[in-house]
């Protein structure tokens, strides 16, 4: 194994990656800290169907996550770019 003295400063080059979780309010980091935001299958859809809405495209939302592919395949063809 080969020490870091083996190595002049200009061979190394150190990262660091820190990540911070800053909250808005305490409502938020108490949401953040029991879980009660994190992203579920079915909020995940409601998030696409309020965009969706939004863009004015009408999808029918699945009614059974599991093994529905029609849906994943028709929201994905709308957000791809056009010759991706």
């Amino acid at each position: 194994m080969t020490s870091s003295t083996d190595h002049s400063q200009e061979d190394v080059r150190v990262s660091i990656l820190w990540k911070a979780f800053c909250f808005a309010h305490a409502a938020e980091q108490e949401a953040y800290l029991k879980g009660t935001d994190n992203l579920t299958p079915r909020r995940i859809v409601e998030i696409f169907q309020s965009d969706l809405r939004h863009r004015g495209v009408r999808i029918n939302p699945p009614e059974d996550l599991d093994g529905t592919h029609t849906w994943v395949r028709e929201v994905m063809d709308i957000y791809t770019p056009q010759g991706a």
